[in-house]
């Protein structure tokens, strides 16, 4: 069981989008009617500004939450990506989220050969439909050319250069909210004096893990012991 406090996204991912109605409101603001169903249209731009997908969700009246997955062609581009909610032609909300590029992958660092074919975005359009009335109305259409010049650099970028494009990208999106230290004999006193070790934190991936820890494979059983099991301790 893997965690993702971060909620990190990155070339390979699934892009769910979640928007929370408060109630029918039409695109010039005003209230709609009790038996009035709208159809928002979900607006995916990549970081080149390039048009990826737009889809409509089907909004009935009163208060909801509505989950909404793309289905992309991937890679995704790494960068600063925007969804928009469209209303009666009108943008009513946006957000920017973040793709991150990969530096490990199968716990190894990448190549420059996957680092170029996972950072170069799709060989294909993002999604199969015309798209062509709705990047003339929001003024999006195949990308900003220096940004698309700007992405194409980063897709060649390996090692140092690769860490620093991603530290970049995480500054943007991130905030540093606490710290703490891996427990090690080489740790300063000053460290442990004012940061928590991370075995002790809730969020820290050095946290325990009880739903990810097996234990130890007992040899008279050929079962996996669980400390955090009362009882036999033991399972199959």
């Amino acid at each position: 069981v893997f965690r993702s406090f971060g909620g990190a996204l990155g070339p390979n991912s699934d892009i769910t989008v979640v928007t929370r109605w408060s109630g029918g409101v039409t695109g010039d603001g005003k209230v709609a009617g009790e038996d009035t169903v709208q159809y928002p249209l979900l607006v995916l731009s990549d970081p080149t500004s390039a048009l990826a997908a737009a889809e409509k969700i089907t909004l009935e009246p009163g208060e909801q939450v509505i989950s909404h997955i793309f289905d992309l062609q991937k890679p995704l581009l790494p960068g600063s990506w925007m969804i928009r909610v469209v209303i009666d032609n009108v943008v009513i909300a946006s957000h920017t989220f973040l793709i991150l590029p990969l530096q490990f992958m199968q716990g190894r660092q990448i190549s420059v050969k996957e680092a170029r074919m996972l950072h170069r975005g799709p060989s294909k359009p993002y999604a199969d439909a015309d798209l062509s009335d709705i990047s003339l109305h929001l003024n999006l259409g195949h990308g900003n050319s220096s940004a698309q010049e700007v992405s194409a650099t980063h897709s060649h970028l390996y090692g140092p250069q690769l860490l620093k494009w991603i530290d970049e990208l995480v500054a943007r999106f991130y905030t540093v909210q606490d710290s703490c230290y891996i427990a090690s004999q080489h740790v300063p006193e000053c460290v442990r004096s004012f940061l928590d070790p991370c075995a002790k934190t809730t969020w820290s991936s050095w946290s325990p893990d009880p739903k990810s820890h097996l234990g130890e494979v007992n040899k008279n059983t050929g079962r996996i012991t669980d400390p955090y099991r009362s009882g036999s301790g033991e399972f199959r």
